[in-house]
């Protein structure tokens, strides 16, 4: 019921990191429709008490940058096109697929002499910048950006659609734009897989569904997090604390929403094993 304060905090949140951009349309969205739009039609006043608000917020932050000129190096550090396809560390998403696929059919395509490229550098040389594919179509920005925006369509349409705008169906279309940015955004960090699996699991509490999603999607997103504690002296204590976390869960989900479903149980094994 605190609209304004949730959408007030929420603008400071988005100013302090810009990487909850991922799930800005999921709070624009909800809040157009639940504290926008009435029983008896359109609220402009609300509409502009809600837009008031975070336009204050952002002028109070950016406020001094455009002040003083600077703006446009603000913009350009918040978003860092320069930077790369992929993360010097690939998140698991489907640019490291692409990125993967290239490098194999350049390996191949070399060594059955039917490409003239070589086998290193590429997306694959572990440097911070804007690589190059050695055998598919580089992929620029507007393309990540277009196919991000095209994940999170389905999101937004059906909370538009909702006939009642609830905290649940804003959960669930916060998880999806936050999930579509993650699969197809440009330089993703691999630890922005958090961004979905923490709003996951307040629904995962009571829909065996969301729970499932829930169990493998965590396993996947904590594995893929593994290198970055390389040392081997790291390796039994990540290896263990993550079962842990994996039977508590299991355990807690069993005991609120019946959730024993043995299949469930074999896939976060095999997750974990692979």
């Amino acid at each position: 019921g605190e609209d304004l304060l949730g959408a007030f905090l929420f603008a400071i949140l988005l100013n302090f990191k810009h990487l909850f951009l991922y799930i800005s349309p999921a709070y624009f969205i909800y809040l157009l429709k639940h504290y926008c739009f009435k029983k008896n039609g359109f609220s402009v006043v609300n509409f502009v008490k809600l837009g008031s608000l975070v336009v204050a917020v952002f002028l109070l932050s950016f406020g001094p940058f455009v002040l003083l000129g600077q703006l446009g190096q603000v913009i350009s550090r918040l978003f860092p096109f320069k930077r790369g396809l992929c993360h010097a560390y690939w998140a698991a998403n489907v640019w490291a697929l692409y990125s993967t696929l290239d490098k194999g059919l350049a390996v191949i395509g070399s060594r059955l002499g039917l490409l003239g490229v070589s086998q290193g550098g590429g997306m694959m040389s572990g440097l911070v910048g804007d690589m190059h594919t050695l055998v598919l179509p580089s992929i620029p920005p507007i393309v990540t950006i277009i196919l991000t925006l095209l994940t999170w369509i389905p999101a937004i349409v059906h909370t538009w659609l909702t006939s009642n705008a609830t905290p649940r169906s804003f959960l669930k279309c916060l998880v999806l734009c936050a999930y579509g940015s993650f699969l197809c955004g440009w330089h993703v960090h691999e630890k922005a897989i958090l961004m979905v699996t923490i709003p996951l699991s307040l629904l995962a509490v009571d829909d065996i569904r969301c729970a499932r999603v829930f169990m493998l999607v965590s396993t996947a997103g904590h594995i893929a997090l593994f290198p970055l504690l390389y040392q081997p002296a790291e390796l039994l204590i990540k290896v263990t604390l993550c079962f842990i976390y994996w039977a508590i869960a299991y355990m807690g989900f069993s005991y609120t929403i019946r959730f024993n479903n043995s299949n469930v149980c074999c896939n976060v094994l095999c997750c974990g094993i692979l």
